[in-house]
């Protein structure tokens, strides 16, 4: 029986088979300026048929310019962190972009964003997308002050 653009299958096999089959969603968070567009950039250069959901926190976004050329497609999501504010945004996107097939999907929190947000939002989404990891990006040169 189709579900969504991929195939069931029922029995023991069917969970293995949509972990296999659902478009892995990495989170990257961190606070703002720790340097996650620049990480996302880095691995977009290695990485081939990835789409990118960028949260900035104002009306007009930045990182989204910068990451355009190298993601497959990218949703710039404005005005509210995905956290909170923008979730139906945020799932609205991830759906369309899951539709598009890309091989992973990459979400860039906006510096003040809680990634558990973000897993709210996954968790409430068909099988087609999966949590594959959350990825703390961190100014090191600051982590030292930030932690005492």
């Amino acid at each position: 029986m189709p579900v969504g653009r991929r195939t069931h299958r029922g029995g023991a096999g069917a969970i293995a088979y949509w972990a296999r089959m659902a478009v892995p969603v990495t989170v990257v968070t961190g606070f703002l300026g720790a340097g996650k567009s620049t990480a996302i950039d880095r691995w977009l250069r290695d990485l081939d048929d990835v789409a990118v959901v960028i949260n900035e926190q104002g009306e007009v976004g930045i990182d989204g310019a910068l990451l355009a050329a190298r993601a497959r497609r990218l949703r710039e999501i404005t005005g509210g962190c995905v956290c909170c504010t923008t979730q139906a945004e945020l799932a609205a996107a991830l759906s369309e972009l899951a539709d598009a097939g890309p091989a992973r999907i990459l979400v860039e929190t906006s510096g003040a964003a809680s990634p558990a947000g973000v897993v709210r939002v996954l968790t409430r989404l068909d099988p087609a997308l999966r949590l594959d990891g959350i990825v703390t990006v961190v100014d090191a040169a600051r982590i030292e002050r930030a932690l005492s």
